[in-house]
């Protein structure tokens, strides 16, 4: 049960921008798998999470289903948010989109959240047709061409 409640804590801290508390969650081998297809390390995920919450100010995560699995914590997240600050993404080949003022609402995704001695280390999302990063992109209408 007590990483059912530190994975709830995480997502918290990460809607609210608590980054000291999501950092320090984070085991220093973290590894994210997700949309892109080379993981973030932990320095990575914080900067990422960091743009996207400047850019989505109200992003929020909603717990659908979460359950221990005793090896990782499996969380069922619908993620919203609106697009009021530039997008500014840490990742090489992204230009900024500027605020589009559009909500965007992504499908249920499943993460498995992983601990290492009471540190999370290592979240595994399953991304879903027009969810994760490139969802996000697609429904506010940011096209990545310079």
């Amino acid at each position: 049960m007590e990483h059912v409640q530190k994975t709830v804590q995480f997502f918290s801290a990460l809607e609210e921008g608590r980054w000291f508390e999501v950092f320090e969650m984070l085991d220093d081998d973290f590894k994210f798998y997700g949309t892109l297809p080379d993981p973030f390390n932990k320095e990575e995920t914080v900067a990422f999470q960091q743009a996207i919450h400047k850019a989505f100010p109200d992003l929020s995560f909603e717990v659908k289903r979460i359950v221990d699995k005793k090896d990782r914590v499996v969380v069922d997240l619908g993620v919203t948010g609106t697009h009021t600050g530039p997008l500014t993404l840490p990742i090489h080949g992204f230009k900024t989109f500027p605020p589009s003022k559009t909500r965007f609402s992504l499908p249920i995704e499943e993460a498995q959240v992983f601990f290492r001695n009471d540190k999370v280390e290592m979240i595994h999302t399953s991304t879903h047709l027009h969810g994760g990063l490139f969802g996000i992109l697609e429904q506010i209408g940011a096209e990545n061409t310079e």
